[in-house]
């Protein structure tokens, strides 16, 4: 089965060429601090990676989704925390959200977790079953 090479926007290209040496200076500071420095973070907005999914008429680059996972592809090879902070919330939100979030910061960075919060679990069944907390 042969690779399929899917291209990618030439912005969305230069802002990940010029972001990554910036990326790679930082990842052992950011492996022990549990989180991206300012630089790695000031850079990843630099390159519009924090408004990949983001309407053009709200200063986004508006790429589709395939676009937007081959930008995160090529972050992912620099760092995968950097890859994983990338923008693709806006694009689950309403249009209306988007725009109140939007409107007054084009720079706006949404974040989130996908873990439960840490608490203990329950069984409808049987309330003193799963007192382990989540992990």
């Amino acid at each position: 089965m042969s690779a399929v090479h899917i291209a990618m926007d030439d912005a969305v290209r230069a802002g990940i060429d010029t972001a990554a040496p910036v990326i790679r200076a930082h990842v052992k500071e950011a492996e022990a601090a549990r989180r991206l420095p300012k630089p790695v973070l000031d850079a990843l907005a630099g390159a519009g990676l924090f408004r990949m999914l983001t309407p053009r008429s709200l200063g986004g680059l508006e790429l589709d989704p395939v676009s937007c996972a081959r930008a995160i592809e090529e972050v992912a090879g620099i760092d995968l925390m950097a890859a994983n902070s990338v923008d693709w919330w806006c694009a689950r939100l309403p249009a209306e959200g988007a725009e109140e979030l939007y409107a007054d910061n084009r720079d706006a960075v949404i974040t989130s977790a996908f873990h439960p919060p840490r608490r203990r679990a329950r069984s409808r069944l049987n309330p003193v079953a799963g007192t382990a907390p989540w992990r």
